[in-house]
């Protein structure tokens, strides 16, 4: 059993994060692990926009994308701390 912390659908897949840091998807029959960050804090944040797939992590505030080929790390990072600031924009 995989323990999730965040999920959401796109591309007719759902895609989840999980506590320990890996990335998988779900085709209604099978799991596939996608990416295995191995980042503590695990995978907080999961976006779908414009058939990209948005990772944030728990730890470090990083998003990296996924296009269903390659792994991109973007170009701004989220902290939060009594709010939230997203710096790199």
């Amino acid at each position: 059993m995989i323990n999730f912390t965040v999920a959401i659908a796109g591309n007719g897949l759902l895609y989840y994060g999980t506590g320990n840091g890996s990335v998988y998807s779900w085709n209604g029959a099978a799991n596939t692990l996608i990416q295995a960050t191995g980042i503590a804090g695990g995978i907080r944040s999961l976006l779908w926009h414009a058939n990209v797939l948005y990772v944030g992590n728990g730890t470090n505030g990083n998003i990296a994308t996924w296009d269903g080929v390659t792994w991109t790390a973007a170009s701004c990072t989220v902290l939060a701390s009594g709010g939230a600031t997203v710096t790199g924009v």
